[in-house]
């Protein structure tokens, strides 16, 4: 899924150590750990309140994104995706993205990938 590292590296400007991927029948999951945390996110993240912020930053963010990253998944699966949803969870500096597929995948792939 170098699409979705490649999207969240240079569209979202997130830098990720780890991508692991779950191909099941219909669907497929990554999950992102981040390489670098940001300071001024990571103090943020401390609270509440500041939490919430930061996903609501990053929702907005993704929403507006969203079908740039569905056009390169689609070309790079070859097939269209039903659904695409995101998550980001500001205190452990993870992301996690599901897509719904219209057609059956390979089934039960884990598929682990580091940068460096």
């Amino acid at each position: 899924m170098l699409a979705v590292l490649d999207f969240f590296q240079t569209v979202m400007k997130r830098h990720y150590a780890m991508v692991d991927v779950r191909i099941t029948e219909d669907r497929v999951t990554v999950h992102l750990i981040r390489a670098v945390a940001i300071p001024a996110e990571e103090r943020l993240a401390q609270t509440d309140d500041g939490a919430r912020l930061l996903e609501q930053v990053y929702d907005a963010t993704f929403s507006a994104c969203r079908p740039l990253l569905q056009a390169r998944i689609e070309d790079a699966i070859g097939q269209p995706v039903a659904g695409l949803t995101s998550t980001m969870d500001p205190r452990n500096g993870t992301t996690s993205l599901r897509m719904q597929l219209l057609q059956r995948a390979v089934p039960d792939r884990p598929i682990s990938v580091e940068s460096r």
